[in-house]
């Protein structure tokens, strides 16, 4: 097949790739391996440079010049060349050593067993070029890089500072030292690259926001009711203590009722889901002004009542003053709210 394009290997010398573009390139040669994987083929020499992209982007695998049959046994030596003979780091030798010690995974490089998964820690190591414009690791020989394959572990606090968490998770399961640490096969890895892409649903509108507000109200008020048989707090504070109670609840299932019922998802500004960090300062923005409410009507401080009630105003309507419709929360969490539909039940 004519491909109309260039190598990936071209692609990276002008610089690494927007997230975006990796993910998809990764996506695609992940896609191709899984398609000769089911037909009992491992490739072996993953790397940018076996990888042509066309005008469109579409990655096509090439090379499978040394691939071989999925029958677990080691590689056997084709001649006498060894790992040390190699003239550089690029370069696929034929011997003791088969594949390219850049991006060779630790038992490749040792001539033991190898499956599939070794071609997924070397896409792992061609990710890691993409998103960086650099090699995973580099050294004076050979067999220098090997060693660092198989004892160093991944600097992966080298990645762009736009990279989404998930992608870094992602890397070290495919960068894993342990082949039975890396992920088992290909659909793991492919339904992660696919959750890592960006959102394509918009955001939730206000009012939907304020109606989902409205459910988790109602809620809070039924949660309200058996205080009144055992507390000795006024309404005041019975309602605070519940909405407390309720919101910290939330934070750790991830989902408010009123969410769940309108159909919004809270995400991460790059789409996947939140840390525990992330959703419980969403919450924060509404407890702390919820404990000021109580601290200040239970010891007569009315002063900080505006303030609280204040800073909860704040929040609705600093959607409307942003384009992208997100809220004093959702900046400081670094969150969004997206509409995704009603739950079915």
């Amino acid at each position: 097949e004519y491909i109309d394009g260039e190598s990936l290997a071209d692609r990276v010398k002008r610089g690494a790739l927007p997230w975006t573009e990796a993910v998809e390139v990764v996506e695609g040669v992940a896609k191709g391996l899984a398609h000769a994987a089911e037909r009992g083929l491992i490739h072996r020499d993953i790397k940018p440079g076996n990888v042509l992209l066309a005008r469109d982007g579409t990655p096509k695998l090439t090379d499978f010049g040394i691939a071989k049959p999925l029958d677990g046994q080691p590689d056997e030596p084709t001649g006498s060349h060894s790992t040390t003979g190699l003239q550089a780091s690029n370069l696929t030798a034929v011997g003791s050593f088969v594949g390219t010690p850049a991006y060779a995974a630790p038992e490749q490089a040792r001539g033991a067993q190898v499956d599939h998964r070794a071609d997924l820690y070397a896409l792992g190591v061609t990710f890691f070029e993409l998103l960086t414009g650099d090699r995973l690791f580099r050294g004076e020989s050979p067999l220098a890089i090997i060693t660092h394959h198989a004892r160093t572990p991944p600097d992966l606090g080298h990645l762009p500072a736009d990279t989404p968490p998930a992608l870094a998770r992602i890397l070290a399961h495919m960068l894993a030292k342990d082949p039975d640490d890396r992920y088992p096969d290909y659909q793991p890895l492919l339904d992660d690259l696919a959750s890592a892409k960006p959102r394509t649903e918009p955001a939730a509108p206000l009012g939907g926001r304020l109606a989902a507000g409205f459910v988790d109200i109602a809620a809070i008020s039924v949660l309200t009711k058996p205080l009144d048989s055992f507390s000795m707090l006024d309404s005041v504070e019975q309602w605070s203590s519940a909405s407390i109670a309720y919101l910290l609840v939330s934070a750790g299932i991830g989902y408010t009722l009123g969410q769940r019922t309108i159909g919004h998802e809270v995400a991460s500004t790059h789409g996947d889901a939140p840390t525990a960090r992330q959703r419980f300062a969403r919450v924060s923005c509404f407890v702390v002004p919820i404990v000021l409410i109580q601290v200040g009507w239970g010891l007569g401080l009315l002063w900080l009542l505006p303030l609280a009630v204040g800073w909860l105003l704040l929040m609705p309507s600093s959607v409307i003053a942003r384009e992208d419709g997100r809220s004093i929360n959702d900046l400081l969490s670094q969150t969004q709210v997206l509409q995704v539909g009603a739950r079915r039940r």
